[in-house]
């Protein structure tokens, strides 16, 4: 019945969630994989602590206007807005008990990408964030069709500006993406497909007053476009259908998921097309593409293990919610959720803020001789004489058994001796380069 051992259940934890928590690793143990797959799968919770008080929006040439002393003001009330916004989701992911969710809830922000630095309305950026976690698990058609109106994409890829005008052609950005990275894939469409869909776009905007979608019939372009070798008087609705009836849409959000939880190398295209169709036949249930992810041969497969590298968020996060660790502060930092989301960011992943429309890369691209440097410092200043961790909470098990619940792989270096402290133990094992992998 495909019992989980200590390292399956570790494997599965881990990979489903941010972290490698003890007591859950330990619960799930002798039971069958099918048994807390469904678990997983079925899991639902949209809690986050209160979000923060956003100052209201006002348009920048209105505030131009008041003065210089004006602007001061609301330039540095937009940078803690964004500050608080992400200090928000860090707690929110470090005291979540469905972490699923928050992980489900980063994938589809690297799939939809928007940068709250483009965008300048944290309340839009929020709002977005709350959609992904409504749907992290839950119905991809709705989903799609819910980003397509949402104010902060239409924002962040011009769609709010894409209007009809004799003048110049409509603005292809959201008409690119739209296909190339969160349906049907780079490769899968022409230059003429693109025109005609951002016409198809043409009049949606954003009523940024309101934080909600608003289309002006006097901007659409109501002509006869073909699109995908359908041809008709088509809006921006229709385009989402035509793209959702295009199989190649679930082959590209099955691979997305082979690099989500499998591994970073090139996926076998044949278990991919495999899933792509339950997909496709689930009617784009993300729960059931997860769960046909999670039993593959793939997924369990030793080779899978530690083969990906953690993002910063999977590894200052997991960090701080598998061990007793409390993050010290230096003196120049306001709070400890800005301690965090600065070391996110200095690892090379701002939250809310992808490098581009694509998100971040992820693989090899976290990790080069400087950054493994950082991870190295930081995890060494976690648990250091001068973090005051003692760590004397941590289970009373043996260095092996430390070794098994930390790393995914084989350790690089000599483990410690039992009869030094659990802080030393830690600290070593810590900096070990297998514990940047998952």
């Amino acid at each position: 019945m495909n019992r989980l051992n200590f390292a399956d259940a570790r494997h599965l934890t881990v990979r489903t969630g941010l972290g490698e928590e003890w007591n859950i690793i330990q619960q799930r143990v002798k039971h069958s994989r099918s048994e807390i797959i469904n678990q997983l799968i079925k899991t639902r919770s949209t809690w986050t602590p209160p979000p923060p008080q956003f100052a209201p929006w006002v348009k920048w040439d209105i505030i131009e206007k008041r003065g210089h002393s004006a602007k001061k003001q609301a330039s540095d009330r937009l940078r803690l807005d964004k500050q608080s916004l992400q200090e928000w989701w860090m707690k929110t992911m470090l005291e979540t008990h469905h972490p699923i969710i928050e992980r489900m809830t980063m994938f589809w922000h690297n799939h939809f990408t928007s940068s709250m630095d483009k965008i300048n309305q944290p309340s839009l950026i929020l709002k977005q964030n709350r959609l992904f976690r409504q749907h992290a698990l839950g119905d991809f058609r709705t989903l799609l069709r819910e980003v397509a109106h949402d104010p902060a994409m239409l924002i962040y890829l011009d769609c709010n500006v894409n209007v009809k005008d004799s003048n110049k052609e409509a603005n292809e950005n959201f008409a690119r993406e739209l296909m190339e990275l969160y349906t049907i894939g780079e490769g899968n469409y022409s230059e003429n497909d693109v025109r005609n869909i951002a016409k198809a776009f043409t009049g949606w905007t954003v009523d940024r007053k309101r934080n909600q979608f608003t289309f002006k019939t006097n901007k659409h372009d109501p002509s006869e476009l073909t699109i995908l070798g359908h041809t008709g008087n088509l809006t921006g609705n229709d385009v989402i259908d035509i793209l959702l009836e295009n199989p190649k849409t679930s082959v590209h959000i099955a691979k997305k998921f082979w690099r989500e939880f499998i591994t970073d190398k090139s996926p076998n295209m044949r278990t991919v097309n495999a899933w792509a169709e339950h997909f496709r036949r689930s009617n784009y249930k993300i729960s059931e593409l997860l769960k046909v992810v999670l039993s593959s041969e793939e997924f369990w497969a030793k080779e899978n293990r530690g083969a990906k590298i953690k993002s910063p968020v999977e590894l200052v996060v997991g960090t701080l919610r598998t061990l007793p660790i409390v993050a010290p502060i230096p003196k120049n930092t306001r709070t400890r959720g800005k301690r965090l989301t600065d070391l996110c960011h200095s690892l090379g992943q701002k939250l809310f803020v992808p490098p581009d429309p694509a998100g971040w890369p992820g693989g090899d691209s976290w990790i080069d001789s400087d950054t493994l440097t950082s991870r190295k410092n930081m995890l060494a200043n976690f648990t250091n004489l001068e973090s005051k961790n003692t760590l004397s909470n941590i289970p009373k098990i043996s260095v092996a058994e430390l070794s098994q619940w930390l790393f995914a792989t084989d350790p690089t270096s000599a483990l410690p001796e039992e009869t030094v402290s659990n802080r030393l133990k830690i600290f070593t094992l810590l900096k070990d380069s297998a514990y940047q992998l998952t």
